[in-house]
């Protein structure tokens, strides 16, 4: 899920987006952060979800948009990110915010696990895999069924003429990092609802994987 996000931004913007496994990381906090003052565990996944579409949202409005605006080299955009991806991190690991220790994640499932033969399969591995496939399916509807998807694919393929056209490509990217977003804090709270362990820099490894994925 977090390397279709890399391919969305690659292919909307023709950028790696390095913030994106920070965003990631900021998702889990949202939730351990909201789980920890009492809301809930259903309530903290929602508005954690939420919360990191609109740290997402942010990353683009507050360093790629005015890279866009005055037309720079796309190498610049692939060094912001590197940034906010820094800024992001060194906020979490702050010691008046988080600190660089690890925190504990709670479970997201007491569903039993099944064995086949010598084979144990553990619930939370099977609610991975189910919301994974749900998730990319309503994307995958989205981008092929809906106005909203054939506007990322005018600006995928011709930003100019997407414009020419009337469409809104700045809006356009602006919900594309929203979505991608989201899906990243869908990703949170399933990989670290199994691993049950929070750290700062859980990203790095998180980014790696998604980003051989994604190529």
């Amino acid at each position: 899920m977090i390397a279709v996000g890399f391919t969305m931004f690659n292919g909307i913007l023709r950028i790696v987006n390095f913030a994106h496994p920070a965003v990631y990381v900021f998702g889990a906090y949202a939730i351990y952060f909201l789980y920890s003052h009492n809301c809930g565990l259903l309530l903290s996944i929602i508005v954690g979800i939420l919360l990191t579409g609109v740290c997402s949202f942010l990353v683009d409005r507050l360093t790629l948009l005015p890279l866009r605006k005055k037309k720079s080299i796309p190498i610049a955009g692939l060094i912001t990110t590197l940034g906010a991806s820094t800024v992001i991190t060194n906020f979490l690991s702050a010691d008046s915010i988080f600190g660089s220790e690890k925190r504990p994640f709670p479970a997201l499932t007491n569903i039993e696990n099944i064995q086949i033969g010598n084979i144990v399969i553990q619930g939370s591995q099977i609610l991975m895999l189910a919301v994974s496939i749900i998730s990319i399916v309503i994307l995958m509807l989205i981008v092929n069924k809906t106005k909203l998807g054939l506007a990322m694919k005018a600006t995928q393929q011709n930003t100019t003429a997407a414009n020419l056209m009337g469409i809104d490509t700045s809006k356009v990217i602006a919900l594309t990092f929203i979505i991608c977003g989201i899906m990243a804090g869908i990703a949170a709270a399933l990989i670290n609802g199994y691993y049950q362990v929070l750290s700062p820099t859980m990203g790095n490894m998180i980014g790696m994987k998604a980003f051989a994925a994604a190529v």
